[in-house]
């Protein structure tokens, strides 16, 4: 029970983010495995190329 409530309070916000970055939704079944999972999805976050910002006139 508690897995399913982390799964949804971290996988949430994770989807958001990968939305903003362009990455597959999917890899939030990373999420599935414990501890492990999380740190593989945010360095896949951290090192990917983010799309720049057209609010900003385009600057990263």
């Amino acid at each position: 029970m508690l897995a399913i409530l982390m799964y949804f309070i971290l996988g949430i916000p994770l989807w958001r983010i990968c939305q903003r970055t362009r990455t597959n939704p999917a890899v939030l079944l990373l999420l599935l495995l414990p501890g492990l999972g999380f740190c593989l999805i945010l360095a896949i976050i951290a090192f990917r190329q983010w799309p720049a910002n057209p609010d900003n006139g385009g600057l990263r």
